[in-house]
């Protein structure tokens, strides 16, 4: 994955003016580091849980699916979902279809090539 050099220096100033604003440049460089690797760490969770939203938003809507059982899953709400990433647990809402003939519910496919989300971001490769 390339990123722009434009975006890696816009966002590394807003990194740089936050740490500022709270106070944690003062000190040496471990806390400089432990201060901008736990942002990081909030910053890449919450773009990750809006990542997914939007993924699932972009893909198509259908009022009904076919189910495996035969039946008709239709569409209820878009549900909470948790997945564990290396930001740490990462919640998102992701649309959420249920069968009356055999009662199962179902979140669509995601683009991570699964039918159901990793529980660990070491299996995402796999």
């Amino acid at each position: 994955m390339e990123f722009s050099t434009e975006v890696v220096e816009k966002m590394a100033e807003i990194l740089v003016n936050e740490m500022e604003k709270m106070g944690q440049i003062q000190g040496g460089i471990r806390e400089v580091e432990t201060g901008m690797r736990e942002l990081l760490r909030r910053v890449g969770g919450e773009a990750l849980g809006r990542y997914l939203e939007r993924t699932d938003q972009a893909e198509s809507m259908e009022k009904t699916k076919p189910c495996e059982c035969g039946g008709e899953q239709k569409y209820q709400f878009c549900r909470k979902a948790v997945i564990l990433s290396v930001f740490g647990g990462i919640s998102y809402k992701r649309r959420y279809y249920t069968c009356s003939s055999c009662e199962t519910g179902q979140a669509p496919r995601l683009h991570l090539g699964a039918d159901r989300p990793p529980s660990s971001p070491e299996q995402w490769d796999r």
